[in-house]
């Protein structure tokens, strides 16, 4: 899974999260957490303020082709 977000500029974010059992080693608390309770936390840990159409999405929905990628937007 993925973080999607527009930022203040208008250009989109991409965040690809470490997996949680990777992460868990360090910060310990983390190995309690289910799978939502991660990505949300790495939400508020990691999308700057002022970010807007912050969305949880599966790999599948980022697009392969990077070639127009300063041109992605995301849908509301």
């Amino acid at each position: 899974m993925k973080i999607i977000y527009t930022r203040p500029d208008g250009g989109v974010s991409v965040v690809t999260p470490a997996a949680q059992s990777d992460v868990a080693k360090v910060l310990l608390h983390v190995a309690n957490m289910t799978a939502m309770e991660f990505m949300d936390w790495i939400v508020l840990r990691d999308v700057p303020a002022g970010s807007t159409n912050v969305q949880i999405v599966q790999d599948s929905a980022i697009p392969t082709d990077r070639s127009a990628r300063n041109r992605w937007r995301i849908a509301t």
